[in-house]
């Protein structure tokens, strides 16, 4: 019975912290909107240094400090995805195109804002991407030697790095499966 409660209550503290969180975002993103600056090269620079800095920690900086790793994995993906937010709720309305063809696709693309904002989403979803490349990496004892060039890959072209690292992951475990296999076989 008592756990029951436990839980209820978790449920309920759960609830009440995401709503808070939404709300709060919400509250940022509305006065945010209207007051960062409308200088686009500023806002590339920027979202550039913070995606960079990310990058830099993922492949040179040490894992074993908690702190440095949340950066890279959490902190920097949300700043970037905030001012992706912040460039959209601005400038989609307003914006010509849209996603049913490649020619609206096109069109959308050809606002300077909405340009930037797909470029932000690139940057923060490679660097969310590759922070997860490296935690299932240090899990599976992969070399940083290894990840490396598959961190750089996944800087330089997103989905490339991502499958080479899932090919890696793959093969690793299948070479590592091959002497319990033996091992049963050997048994029967």
């Amino acid at each position: 019975m008592k756990e029951g409660w436990i839980m209820k209550k978790n449920l309920y503290l759960s609830a009440v912290w995401l709503i808070i969180t939404l709300l709060a975002t919400g509250l940022v993103l509305y006065f945010l909107r209207n007051f960062l600056p409308n200088d686009l090269e500023s806002w590339f620079s920027y979202s550039g240094l913070i995606a960079m800095i990310g990058w830099v920690i993922l492949i040179f900086g040490p894992r074993r400090w908690p702190l440095l790793s949340i950066l890279p994995a959490y902190v920097f993906p949300a700043v970037l995805s905030l001012g992706y937010v912040i460039l959209i709720l601005r400038h989609f309305g307003p914006a010509e195109g849209g996603y049913n063809t490649l020619a609206d696709v096109a069109k959308l693309l050809s606002n300077d804002h909405i340009l930037l904002a797909g470029w932000v989403h690139y940057l923060a979803f490679d660097l969310f991407i590759g922070a997860w490349i490296s935690r299932q990496s240090d899990d599976a004892g992969i070399s940083r030697v290894v990840q490396a060039p598959i961190l750089a890959s996944t800087f330089m072209f997103g989905p490339l790095g991502l499958l080479l690292f899932l090919m890696l992951w793959k093969a690793r475990k299948l070479i590592l499966d091959i002497p319990q296999s033996i091992t049963k076989g050997a048994g029967q």
